[in-house]
């Protein structure tokens, strides 16, 4: 179940640093039988902001190719929590 204690590994909702071409894969699970989530990524300067939205609202599962180097904030942010529901993300890095 997502709720606001959610985090991933390290403790945070947040990444920090990506190089050109990593690649973000989001996974939304909604049971049929409920309103369904939307998920959108932002990108912060630093963790309090300024941000601005590089990808939009969707309910679809989704990939983001990061479009150059940065030292930036990811965050993925949704539209609520709801029994049920489960979103995942990980980072395939573009360096090998």
């Amino acid at each position: 179940m997502v709720n606001d204690q959610t985090k991933g590994p390290g403790g945070s909702r947040v990444g920090a640093g990506f190089n050109k071409g990593d690649t973000l894969t989001v996974a939304i699970y909604d049971r049929p039988d409920l309103k369904k989530v939307t998920v959108n990524l932002l990108q912060y300067t630093s963790p309090d902001g300024p941000f601005h939205v590089i990808v939009k609202d969707t309910s679809d599962n989704f990939t983001y190719t990061v479009p150059e180097n940065t030292r930036d904030f990811i965050y993925i942010n949704f539209s609520g929590a709801y029994p049920g529901m489960t979103v995942t993300w990980s980072c395939a890095s573009a360096i090998k």
